[in-house]
């Protein structure tokens, strides 16, 4: 829950902070925004300090040395069926551009498909582009690809690849080759919003004749086929990548860089959609990736103009607006920036009572968060949709936190009130069962100082209503590693091993805060995953009253608008009022670019989905 860089990422984040964060590959991306278009957001404010792309100067680019730009971590792995991190993600785009995007209104935008057919919302059909070649001896990327990838990397009894976006193909009935460069998806129920689902959207895939040796392995009972598969040198340095993305690999430097060069045969040059941006694209020799863990360090290295790109931390983007040799974007994001309350059997046990959820959400002013911690780069939430969703029914939300509803002395009443008689207050504290104060475990991760000041926000906040909070920051890296995941019986790590009194994180925790999740306002109903009980990425333990699932259900087989819309306003009324997490904010991604760097796109939630086509006026590091 992704994160600007390369467009896989902004393709297929579920889960995403900045560019120092995490982002699971379970489901969509910053592309999946909103109605937003041009220079204004959905709410109608400007988002750009600088000026959109002038057509008059594109007959004058040219190739230049190099893209440079830094990331606080190290990768983790560099499998496409594997990645779960913002840095792995970055990588792994420079080499595969993935299935299509979403372009700024949300529309189909073409890469590895070159167009698509509904054959009446429950069966799709994807072309291929004639000119894709996987790298090495595996030819050209064919249908077949995909048709073996679905029946032998999906639709098997255990997912022994590990592959981490299994979960969005749960409605897919089959998956089969109509010709050489055509494949159809058939549905179990109708899904009319299939293609702007992450199902097929940035998905990437390894070659058949590269997988199919592990897969027999597998069935031949060697269970270590999967991680061989996905830690084996031709993946690892993207042997087999081909012509399918706009860089090669050179070279992997742990824990200082990574570089890629300029693939001369990058499928996508000249092409259409807008064939003249892509002309020669990309338009750098070389990208390179620096790990730079510290943030004042990257800032540092990014105004001196050692970096061509960095996101700027949201209460230091006004400095950089004023500096002249800088570009600064803000672009609205569909990612929605939370505190999980843990409902596991390793959380605070009063987190599964959903007014004690919301007790603890109302005692947190969100609008100080926003103003005086984020600088106003950011919108309050209550549920788990920005306001400028087609789905979004304010009349169905409850709000926590903000305004009136910001509320400490009921926040305190109401805790009174609902916990047990094991619990009590003695003057402002609050007492447990021990009679001991009651102490949360707070965790979130470093590397912006936004993070950290609200952890001490929200920490100061509960200590107002008689709560000790034990504050954790850990890397991103490491965060969902310690915290999230759980060990299913297979012994694979996944984000919902089963009943949440079985299964837990190896470590204990109450409240996690700054990860930002997808609420994919085009396709909401793949936020499933995230709030129904057997969801792939419950990992918080929340058990909903209502029948989540049917409503998920019938919203998104709905075949007309209305409908879609009725369901959706239901579900998001019922999860503003559950308070599964404190919905906390929607912040702006903001981009600093050096002021050489043209490009040729328009400002939207989907920003950098053409960022291969961005160029440079001169050399930038040379």
């Amino acid at each position: 829950m992704p994160s600007a860089g390369p467009s896989f990422l902004s393709r297929r984040a579920v889960l995403a902070a900045t560019s120092g964060g995490i982002a699971a590959i379970a489901g969509c991306t910053t592309d999946d925004g909103s109605g937003a278009n041009g220079n204004e957001n959905g709410n109608g404010t400007e988002t750009e300090t600088g000026t959109d792309p002038d057509p008059t100067e594109q007959h004058d680019r040219e190739i230049q040395t190099e893209w440079i730009q830094a990331v606080p971590m190290e990768a983790s792995n560099l499998s496409p069926y594997w990645v779960n991190d913002y840095a792995s993600s970055l990588r792994i785009g420079l080499h595969l551009d993935g299935a299509y995007t979403l372009d700024e209104n949300g529309d189909f935008y073409s890469l590895w498909v070159d167009d698509y057919e509904n054959r009446g919302n429950d069966t799709y059909a994807f072309t291929l582009r004639d000119s894709l070649e996987w790298g090495g001896d595996y030819g050209a990327m064919t249908a077949d690809d995909w048709v073996w990838f679905y029946h032998n990397v999906i639709d098997t009894d255990e997912n022994w690849v590990g592959y981490l976006g299994r979960d969005d193909w749960r409605n897919v009935e089959s998956v089969d080759a109509e010709d050489r460069h055509t494949f159809v998806v058939e549905l179990e129920q109708s899904d009319p919003l299939f293609v702007k689902r992450p199902t097929m959207w940035g998905t990437s895939i390894l070659p058949r004749a590269l997988t199919e040796p592990y897969y027999q392995d597998w069935q031949d009972g060697d269970d270590g086929a999967g991680e061989a598969l996905n830690t084996a040198d031709e993946v690892l340095e993207f042997r087999y990548a081909g012509n399918l993305g706009p860089y090669e690999f050179e070279r992997r430097d742990l824990e200082d860089r990574y570089v890629g060069t300029r693939n001369d045969d990058y499928y996508r040059q000249g092409t259409e959609p807008d064939a003249d941006d892509w002309a020669d694209a990309p338009y750098f020799d070389r990208y390179v990736i620096r790990v730079l863990p510290t943030q004042s360090t990257r800032l540092s290295e990014f105004r001196s103009g050692g970096l061509t790109y960095t996101e700027l931390p949201a209460d230091q983007a006004q400095s950089f607006e004023d500096d002249d040799d800088i570009t600064v974007v803000s672009t609205p994001t569909p990612f929605n920036r939370i505190t999980v309350y843990n409902q596991r059997a390793n959380g605070w046990e009063p987190l599964r009572n959903r007014r004690v959820r919301q007790a603890l959400s109302m005692a947190i002013d969100k609008r100080t968060v926003v103003d005086h911690i984020f600088d106003g780069n950011a919108e309050t939430a209550h549920t788990f949709q920005p306001t400028y969703s087609e789905f979004y029914d304010d009349s169905h939300v409850t709000p926590f936190g903000d305004g009136e509803s910001y509320d400490p002395e009921q926040a305190r009443s109401l805790l009174a009130e609902e916990l047990s008689g094991e619990y009590g207050y003695d003057g402002d504290t609050l007492l447990g069962p021990e009679g001991t104060q009651v102490q949360l475990d707070l965790v979130y991760q470093t590397g912006e100082t936004v993070y950290e000041d609200t952890g001490r926000y929200i920490a100061d906040a509960l200590d107002e209503l008689g709560i000790a909070v034990d504050q954790r920051a850990t890397p991103a890296d490491v965060l969902f590693e310690r915290y999230a995941e759980q060990e299913d019986d297979s012994g694979n790590a996944v984000f919902n091993a089963g009943d949440r009194d079985e299964y837990t994180s190896s470590d204990d925790w109450d409240l996690m805060w700054s990860i930002s999740l997808n609420t994919f306002p085009y396709s909401p109903g793949s936020n499933a995953p995230v709030f129904t009980q057997g969801g792939s990425f419950n990992f918080f333990g929340y058990v909903p009253e209502d029948d989540l699932e049917g409503l998920f259900s019938d919203a998104m087989s709905a075949d007309d608008l209305e409908t879609q819309q009725d369901r959706f306003a239901e579900i998001f009324g019922i999860l503003s009022r559950d308070q599964p997490f404190n919905f906390m904010l929607f912040d702006n991604r903001v981009h600093g670019y050096q002021r050489e760097v043209v490009h040729t796109e328009s400002v939207s939630p989907s920003w950098g989905y053409k960022n291969q086509t961005f160029w440079a006026t001169e050399g930038l590091h040379d």
